[in-house]
């Protein structure tokens, strides 16, 4: 019936005129009035009382220590600290299902091997969430990740999704009570 848009409103009304055009006269105007109180900064709860007393708590993980080693060829090694869902938040696409952000710990997934047939199998059974069932792929919770690359190796890492050049070794640790996260329990876990 009517196949031509309606544009009537347009015409008769075009909009508020945008004054866009800089002055170049003027110099800019500074609030003289802040909204904030530079004697009274925001201020956060400290650590739970329920903590231990005077034990101190160790951001960095102790070189000395024994350290579990890896060798061999890897198509992707994953360090996650949450459940990490992929981007298209279907339930079962998820990356590390028994990680939590409060349980203390790292969850690292070691997908071993050469070869892009292994790779692609890897990402089509993460998108029904059967990834871990592939015996080429390792998970496993740890305080501390070193990645050491070997002679022939790519020097990319990527990042929460930014890709990165690393140089040298990469030391991936937790840093206990860093961040606070605000809001109500999950009704349901993953």
């Amino acid at each position: 019936m009517h196949d031509k848009e309606d544009i009537s409103s347009t015409i008769s009304d075009p909009g508020p005129i945008w004054d866009c055009e800089p002055k170049w006269d003027m110099g800019p105007k500074w609030d003289t009035e802040p909204t904030w109180e530079p004697d009274h900064p925001i201020e956060l709860p400290g650590p739970s009382e329920d903590r231990e007393i005077g034990a101190p708590m160790e951001l960095v993980p102790n070189l000395d220590e024994k350290w579990v080693v890896r060798k061999g060829h890897f198509l992707g090694v994953l360090v996650c600290n949450h459940s990490c869902k992929t981007v298209q938040s279907l339930s079962s696409q998820v990356i590390a299902p028994k990680a939590t952000h409060d349980d203390n710990s790292l969850d690292l997934l070691l997908v071993g091997g050469r070869g892009r047939w292994k790779l692609l199998r890897f990402f089509i059974l993460l998108q029904f969430g059967r990834h871990l069932s592939l015996p080429y792929v390792e998970y496993v919770k740890v305080k501390s990740v070193k990645l050491k690359p070997g002679a022939n190796t790519h020097n990319g890492c990527g990042i929460d999704g930014e890709l990165c050049r690393v140089k040298g070794q990469v030391l991936c640790s937790l840093l206990p009570e860093q961040c606070r996260l605000i809001g109500r329990q999950c009704r349901q876990s993953i």
